[in-house]
C-alpha cells in the first residue's frame, strides 16, 4: 500500500496495522468475498480476526478509498497503459533458456469506458498521455489503421493462428453438436 493511501485516513486506535486494514477492506471492495471468506483469507497469512471487523473496517474505510480512487482514476482507452501492463506480464514469465512459441494475449471483461472497476492503489496518470492517446487516435483515422503503433506492436500481421489442433465447435455450431441415443 502507497503510504499517501494510508496516512490519509486516520488508523489511530486500531490494533492492527494501517496496510493489515487497507488490504482486509480491498480484497472485501475488489473481488466478490463474503465478510467471512476474506476472514479465511487473512487467516490463511496468519491474521486472527472476526469477519465483523473486517465489516466495520469496511464501514469506515471504504468510502475513502472509493474517493481516492475516482481522483486517481486511470485515462479511459489508454493504449499505453495496456501495453505497459502486458510488458510486466512478460517480463514476469519470461525465462532465459527456454523454447517460446508466439503467443496472442486475450483481454477478458474489458468493458465500457465511462464504467470501469478501478486499482485501488493507482498512481495518478501522466496528465500528458491523454493528449498522446489523442493524437495517436487522430493520425490513425487521418492516415488509416495501424499507421502509428506503440514501440511493443508488432509490425507485420503475417502471422496467423495454427489451427491444426483445434478443438471441435460443440458449443458454437448446432450441427457439429453430438447426439447421444
Amino acid at each position: 500500500m502507497k503510504p499517501s493511501m494510508t496516512n490519509a485516513l486516520s488508523y489511530a486506535g486500531y490494533r492492527f496495522p494501517p496496510e493489515v486494514i487497507s488490504y482486509a477492506v480491498w480484497l472485501y471492495y475488489r473481488f466478490p468475498l463474503s465478510l467471512r471468506m476474506v476472514e479465511e483469507l487473512l487467516a490463511a497469512r496468519g491474521i486472527a480476526l472476526t469477519y465483523e471487523t473486517v465489516r466495520r473496517w469496511a464501514m469506515k474505510f471504504g468510502l475513502g478509498f472509493a474517493r481516492r480512487i475516482r481522483d486517481t482514476a486511470l485515462a479511459r482507452g489508454d493504449k499505453w497503459h495496456l501495453t505497459q501492463a502486458a510488458l510486466a506480464c512478460l517480463q514476469r514469465i519470461y525465462r532465459h533458456g527456454y523454447r517460446y512459441q508466439k503467443a496472442g494475449v486475450t483481454l477478458m471483461e474489458v468493458g465500457d469506458r465511462h464504467v470501469q472497476q478501478q486499482d485501488l492503489f493507482a498512481i495518478p496518470p501522466d496528465p500528458r498521455r491523454a493528449g498522446l492517446m489523442a493524437a495517436m487516435d487522430r493520425i490513425n483515422r487521418h492516415y488509416g489503421r495501424g499507421t502509428l503503433r506503440t514501440g511493443a506492436e508488432e509490425l507485420t500481421a503475417d502471422w496467423q493462428m495454427r489451427q491444426d489442433q483445434r478443438s471441435p465447435r460443440y458449443a458454437t455450431d448446432w450441427r457439429e453438436l453430438l447426439v447421444i441415443r
